[in-house]
């Protein structure tokens, strides 16, 4: 079995880029995160985050997906928002081994959603998308991720250059241990923070669409015996092995909260 990106580490991490929220606007709500609906109104196997991601929205993720059994799926409707809560929140669906879910047309939401501009995952977005154990999506955004223009200010020639670095090493070493290949860090730092870079559909399906790097090994083989002997479908198999894995995980992270409390 692959070594998990877990909580400790994922919290550790991401705290390199905690440490440069140094001004957040209070007026921000932050993403609304809850129980994912069809598009109908019927309710799905998991929760929907969808809007700005926000400080705060680590823990309504957390109150949820810990407490609520069966929910395995994050559906993503997100143009971006914080990155150091984005990057706690995808250290947490790594560690719950959540599927995830993103558009897969801008104009066809799968899930019921509040505005359909929030439509898409762009931007801190990504970062939840690649922390699936399972991931589907087509509609995927990134950009070099930087502080805004005024904060930079406020901190100075020196400290904006230090800055700069902690976002470039928490983002890339983030990336490494989701299993991107390097490339897509390469491109964000290549790229303008203030322009959108659109994955192609060909990208997506041969580097951040199924299983994520490492991970194929927790179906293969127990897969291949129980096809052989009955004949099942290997997804069938792949699903129940996950949900197994997903409630074990969850009961850990749970153990590990009511530790530190």
């Amino acid at each position: 079995m692959p070594g998990a990106f877990s909580m400790r580490h994922s919290l550790r991490r991401a705290s390199a880029v905690l440490v440069l929220n140094l001004v957040i606007a209070t007026a921000v709500e932050g993403a609304d995160i809850r129980p994912a609906q069809s598009v109908a109104g019927s309710p799905l196997p998991g929760v929907t985050i969808e809007g700005t991601i926000a400080p705060g929205d680590f823990a309504k993720l957390a109150s949820l997906v810990l407490d609520a059994r069966g929910t395995s799926v994050v559906w993503l409707a997100s143009p971006g928002g914080n990155l150091s809560e984005a990057l706690r929140m995808g250290g947490l669906i790594r560690q719950l081994a959540l599927e995830v879910r993103a558009p897969l047309d801008r104009s066809r939401p799968l899930v019921r959603l509040r505005d359909t501009e929030n439509n898409t995952c762009a931007s801190a977005c990504f970062f939840l998308y690649v922390a699936g154990v399972r991931r589907q999506g087509s509609v995927l955004g990134i950009h070099k991720p930087s502080l805004p223009a005024d904060e930079y200010f406020s901190l100075g020639i020196d400290g904006s250059v230090a800055a700069h670095r902690r976002i470039q090493e928490a983002t890339t070493d983030y990336l490494e241990h989701m299993g991107v290949p390097a490339r897509y860090a390469a491109m964000m730092m290549a790229a303008n923070s203030s322009e959108m870079i659109w994955l192609t559909p060909e990208d997506i399906a041969r580097d951040l669409t199924g299983v994520a790097a490492g991970y194929e090994v927790w179906f293969q083989a127990p897969c291949r015996t129980q096809v052989a002997q009955s004949g099942g479908a290997d997804l069938d198999c792949a699903s129940q092995i996950l949900a197994e894995m997903q409630e074990e995980r969850r009961q850990r992270t749970r153990e590990h909260f009511r530790g530190r409390n």
